[in-house]
């Protein structure tokens, strides 16, 4: 695969004759023939994701605070932040009870407990921003506690319909068929699965403002402006916002709680198959049968052995849909936290990919070169099963990756208890290289900015190294007698 790199690049002269050696740093475009180096994210959805880190009440998973007047704005079609609590309840996007109009249920918000924005969407928020940044560098995997119940969707139910909103990112809009590429900008309407959506701007509702948009120097700090007036990066206070995605609005129905079924894949809000309509589990845990989850994990989004970038954007976009609201079809917060049972499943996978097993259909020609990591995701202790610690050592030193390891990368969310770090520094500290000898650490965020800063500095950790640019070359020294006694290999440390 190869990439271009604006970067620098040392070039590197070899004496054969002599340990004597010249560097200069030019800056220039330089080719990379590297092996992408793969990362599964082990994502933790137990109960407490769900929770306001600040406070350790429960929040809801999707809450995002209130965020009302930037976010959150009533006349939307979305049920959102504070719009379904008593005092702040927006008749227009909520639903106080039944399902008759075909609106959101209050419980997929925030709870009056804690409206605070909950680790499940900061963790979510985070991850939307960075992974796009690396589409060209990582092959993704998503692992995530056990749950059963996805995607589950009731039948319609009576022909009522009612203008329902949703988000999603840009990624998502490039999967769903929402996204313009020729011309870089959201298109006016599209239609996936049977259902047509509509840009919000032109849903004829009272809010026109149908694009989210992230403050440059701050992602925590977002905004919504009208796509027709901002396009890719708006300037308003003096600060500058880019464009995350947009939102688009359907004629939703009703649903019927008595009629259900579960689907392989996520086919957006509603969808149409033969002579049925599907609505999907939008309305909250009270109407959906109740799923196994807590004590297990599963591959949610594998890992793909196709290393073109096409195939690999398409891993992207399954992994972004898993991090949307669950709402639309995002994971879950709850159960318990099988943490070293999710490592387990994360090496499992890896050896599947190593060998073309399972889902995969050939074995992977560079595993004896390629970097490949876990990144543990989690606000806590495990609760049952394996011992996360035991299973990242097991993991770097099981025989059959041979000399080149999977190594384990953890990441402490915000709100952690000091107990529970105990636990995150010592699956850090055997993950990186297989013994407990208090090598390393894990990384801890205070906050959503601080969040985004050591995930970056993580992914980073991944993806840093010292490549070779191209061929070697011979060359003569100038004024030597001795022709080609000069080898020339062009070097770059990256990022």
């Amino acid at each position: 695969m190869k990439r271009h790199l604006i970067i620098p690049a040392i070039l590197s002269l070899t004496l054969f004759a002599s340990a004597a050696s010249a560097r200069v740093n030019p800056i220039r475009v330089v080719t990379e023939n590297t092996e992408r180096a793969e990362l599964v994210i082990v994502l933790d959805t137990s109960g407490s994701m769900g929770w306001d880190p600040v406070t350790g009440a429960e929040s809801g998973p999707d809450c995002g605070g209130d965020r009302t007047g930037t976010v959150d704005l009533c006349g939307d079609g979305l049920c959102s932040g504070v719009e379904g609590l008593s005092g702040t309840f927006c008749a227009a996007d909520c639903e106080s009870n039944g399902n008759g109009n075909g609106k959101a249920k209050i419980d997929s918000v925030c709870s009056p407990s804690s409206p605070n924005m909950s680790r499940m969407l900061m963790v979510k928020r985070v991850l939307q921003s960075l992974l796009p940044e690396m589409r060209a560098n990582l092959n993704l995997g998503l692992v995530t506690f056990l749950n059963d119940d996805y995607f589950r969707y009731f039948k319609a139910h009576g022909n009522n319909t009612a203008p329902v909103t949703f988000y999603m990112t840009r990624t998502e809009m490039e999967a769903a068929g929402a996204w313009d590429a020729a011309n870089e900008k959201p298109k006016a309407s599209f239609s996936w699965w049977g259902t047509t959506y509509t840009l919000l701007s032109g849903a004829g509702l009272t809010v026109t403002a149908d694009s989210l948009y992230s403050r440059v120097d701050d992602i925590s700090q977002e905004r919504r402006f009208e796509w027709s007036a901002a396009g890719l990066s708006h300037v308003s206070g003096g600060k500058t916002y880019q464009y995350l995605g947009s939102f688009y609005t359907y004629e939703a129905n009703a649903h019927n709680t008595g009629q259900t079924q579960k689907f392989p894949e996520y086919r957006g809000p509603q969808f149409v198959e033969g002579n049925k309509k599907w609505v999907y589990n939008r309305y909250g845990k009270e109407h959906s049968p109740p799923g196994g989850s807590g004590n297990g994990a599963e591959v949610m989004v594998p890992l793909s052995e196709n290393q073109s970038q096409a195939a690999q954007d398409a891993v992207l976009r399954q992994v972004m849909f898993r991090l949307s609201v669950r709402n639309t079809g995002g994971v879950d917060a709850h159960g318990n936290t099988p943490t070293g049972t999710a490592i387990e499943v994360a090496r499992d996978h890896y050896l599947d990919r190593q060998n073309g097993t399972g889902p995969f259909s050939n074995p992977d020609s560079k595993a004896d070169c390629r970097k490949r990591y876990v990144i543990v995701l989690s606000d806590g202790e495990s609760t049952t099963g394996t011992a996360p610690e035991v299973a990242a050592a097991n993991m770097y030193n099981d025989a059959s990756f041979g000399s080149n390891p999977v190594k384990t990368l953890v990441v402490g969310l915000p709100g952690i208890k000091s107990s529970a770090m105990v636990e995150l520094d010592a699956t850090a500290d055997s993950g990186d290289d297989g013994l407990a000898n208090n090598s390393r650490t894990a990384y801890y965020a205070a906050d959503e900015h601080d969040l985004n800063k050591v995930l970056k500095e993580a992914l980073l950790e991944i993806l840093q190294g010292d490549y070779s640019t191209a061929s070697a070359g011979v060359t003569t020294a100038q004024n030597s007698y001795i022709a080609g006694n000069l080898v020339l290999l062009p070097t770059a440390s990256y990022p």
